[in-house]
């Protein structure tokens, strides 16, 4: 394997290698977990996208059977699966209803590297990067590219928008908006516009998030109208002798947790 590749991008890497796949869409993941010797289990839970739970002789990975999008519930297995493989020194894992799992920051104060390590392993388990980077080369970055990336590897659309993050493919910025308030950002290392902080705070008022918030996270626009135009000066600064040029919004809206992902882009 490469020098530099993080603990669960190598542990996602030896088992596709272990089973002699390099795309996951050609097998079931509920087999895979019981190849690797545990149940998969779906029932309600409360406040948990997923657990685990590591037992003497098996271990039981739960998946609340209430979540409504197949992308969603197969990175809750493919996220619990990286904790089976690379966290068996503790005993119960839950993951909570939100995506706070892709806040590695905030997450990595409160539980170490457990959960960044169960996402790389989710995110290259599921879109493996040479596959990935094949599928977005040479297209142009638009909501359309993000909706087939979602198809093509059965995931969820924000963790498409976070791979291409990850993945540098794009200059893109995301914004992670819960209860009203931006909680977190990131950007591709391509992306070179400075972010005005806003973090704890609302949305500007001419962003396409507010227009979600206003809304009730209710749909707002058409899938074919998904990408709406906006200024600059809505997310970034805008410094003297610059111009407030155009730029591009597309929300991910969740209403029943009650969060927003933006996606930002310039064309």
């Amino acid at each position: 394997m490469s020098k530099g590749l993080s603990k669960g991008v190598l542990a996602a890497r030896n088992l596709m290698q272990e089973c002699g796949i390099d795309d996951v869409t050609t097998i079931s993941l509920e087999d895979l977990v019981a190849y690797k010797g545990a149940l998969l289990v779906e029932e309600k839970m409360h406040n948990a996208d997923g657990r685990i739970i590591h037992g003497n002789r098996r271990s039981i990975i739960k998946v609340n059977s209430e979540i409504q999008y197949l992308g969603r519930k197969r990175f809750t297995i493919a996220h619990e699966l990286g904790h089976l493989l690379m966290h068996r020194d503790y005993p119960i894992h839950s993951d909570m209803k939100s995506l706070d799992w892709f806040d590695s920051a905030l997450k990595n104060l409160n539980t170490g590297f457990q959960e960044l390590e169960a996402n790389e392993f989710a995110s290259e388990l599921l879109m493996p990067a040479d596959l990935f980077k094949c599928e977005v080369r040479y297209k142009k970055f638009n909501p359309d590219l993000l909706r087939s990336l979602a198809d093509r590897f059965q995931t969820s659309i924000t963790s498409v928008a976070f791979k291409c993050v990850e993945m540098n493919v794009h200059p893109i910025c995301l914004f992670f908006i819960s209860d009203g308030v931006i909680k977190y950002w990131n950007k591709s290392d391509s992306f070179k516009y400075c972010i005005t902080d806003r973090n704890k705070m609302p949305p500007h008022e001419y962003t396409v998030a507010t227009e979600y918030i206003d809304a009730g996270y209710e749909p707002v626009y058409t899938k074919e109208d998904s990408q709406q135009e906006i200024n600059k000066s809505a997310w970034f600064d805008v410094r003297d002798g610059d111009e407030d040029e155009a730029f591009y919004e597309y929300c991910i809206p969740t209403k029943q947790y009650k969060t927003i992902l933006s996606v930002v882009w310039h064309d």
